[in-house]
């Protein structure tokens, strides 16, 4: 499991929230840690009412000095946090540096802002952990727990049941299919379909994304879309289409930070659950073909 130390000066308030969203965004594939250079021995009261907003109550946390961490040494990624030369060397692969202003005196909402700031720092450090890669066989039960997780928010696909590996795989590209895994667990998965047997739309592919839902927040998404449409021009695809449902945004967000366009609204267009359904047509012609 991947060891991530935050430190700043007083361990009251960045480096605890930055550890608090790192146990949040990581879901149990990090283990997160906090210390501070010159610490205060207390959690600053504003930090424990920021964090309350994402669920996380940081008055389980104590203000720790890095004699109290280093135990745990050697880390994967030490950041420190407006310490500068105050902060002792800890044995670690990685050493990072986050010019984070101090909020311990700001008021409430310039505080969050700083929140916020350390929230999105975070994600893009954890979203650094993955690895993607082909998806095989032996990948089918995540792959499939995933998939049946979209079904279950009735936003993500008209089926309503996983098929089996044998039907899945006959029906999705060989090239077009990607795994993303933290710590050996596949967390994300994406895939392309062909279209039409007519060899004039061999070019043309159909896109499924499905990301666990405990990992939504850290960008695995946008990532394994664009690895996928590296792969799909790399195989002559020369465009991608994709139906979403109106109501997944998350999923309008990514395709369209990956270059698709919004075509149009088939309305009507399926029945879920007896109600008849809108689908979104995004799609993306590669400038490279």
């Amino acid at each position: 499991m991947t060891k991530i130390l935050f430190v700043c000066i007083e361990n009251s308030n960045r480096s605890q929230m930055a550890q608090a969203f790192a146990k949040i965004l990581g879901n149990g594939k990090v283990e997160a840690f906090s210390a501070g250079s010159n610490p205060s021995g207390k959690i600053n009261p504003k930090a424990i009412s920021a964090m309350k907003e994402f669920g996380y109550d940081l008055t389980t946390h104590s203000s720790k000095n890095l004699d109290d961490v280093s135990s745990e040494a050697p880390f994967d990624y030490v950041v420190t946090m407006g310490c500068g030369d105050a902060c002792p060397w800890m044995p670690a692969k990685h050493f990072i540096d986050w010019q984070i202003p101090d909020p311990r005196d700001m008021n409430a909402e310039e505080f969050n802002m700083v929140r916020d700031q350390i929230k999105v720092l975070v994600s893009e450090l954890i979203s650094q952990l993955i690895t993607i890669r082909l998806l095989n066989r032996n990948d089918w039960p995540s792959v499939k727990e995933i998939y049946l997780k979209g079904m279950a928010t009735d936003n993500a696909t008209f089926q309503t049941e996983a098929p089996s590996w044998e039907d899945w795989d006959s029906s999705h590209l060989n090239f077009g299919r990607l795994a993303a895994e933290i710590d050996g667990t596949v967390v994300a998965w994406a895939a392309l379909s062909p279209v039409s047997s007519r060899c004039v739309y061999a070019g043309v592919a159909e896109v499924s994304v499905y990301v666990d839902p405990a990992f939504a927040a850290i960008g695995i998404g946008s990532a394994i879309l664009s690895q996928l449409i590296t792969a799909s021009e790399s195989n002559g695809i020369w465009t991608l289409q994709s139906g979403i449902f109106p109501e997944n945004t998350g999923s309008i967000r990514i395709h369209e930070k990956n270059g698709f366009r919004f075509v149009g609204r088939r309305e009507k267009i399926g029945k879920m659950n007896g109600i008849w359904r809108d689908t979104l047509l995004f799609e993306r012609r590669s400038k490279a073909i």
